[in-house]
């Protein structure tokens, strides 16, 4: 304590007023260093009741983040997986439109080899037809 106090001395000790005033200016610093004290641990126990409040609100704000997450990566695995369906059934309606397409060539050139022997063989058909209905009359 470099502010050490002197005291005058007085006849049995020290003067008691230069005592008192000591006292009471210690005492009034004494208070006003604990009204200081007093002012900055309210402010601190704000703050840190605010600081509480934040994180509960962050804390709720990351569960419900969680939770849609959760539920988006749900609805993309469900996505995925119909995707995954849908190209399956793709590759196999398109291997049937191939199919489809071979059989209709196929049939196509029956048709069309089948048509140049209509065509060869409808004059000889003819007269065989008409001999043949003509027999099948006197039969009757």
């Amino acid at each position: 304590m470099s502010d050490m106090k002197r005291f005058r001395k007085s006849m049995g000790g020290y003067r008691r007023r230069d005592v008192t005033e000591y006292i009471e200016k210690l005492t009034a610093e004494q208070e006003e260093s604990r009204r200081e004290w007093d002012t900055q641990t309210e402010r601190m126990r704000r703050a840190a009741e605010e600081d509480r409040q934040a994180l509960l609100t962050a804390e709720q704000k990351a569960d419900e983040l969680a939770v849609e997450l959760y539920e988006a990566e749900h609805r993309a695995a469900v996505a995925e997986a119909k995707v995954a369906e849908l190209t399956a059934e793709l590759a196999q309606c398109r291997k049937l439109l191939e199919e489809k397409e071979e059989i209709e060539s196929r049939l196509k050139h029956s048709i069309m080899g089948l048509s140049g022997r209509v065509e060869q063989t409808e004059p000889v058909s003819r007269p065989v037809a008409v001999i043949h209905a003509r027999g099948m009359r006197g039969k009757r």
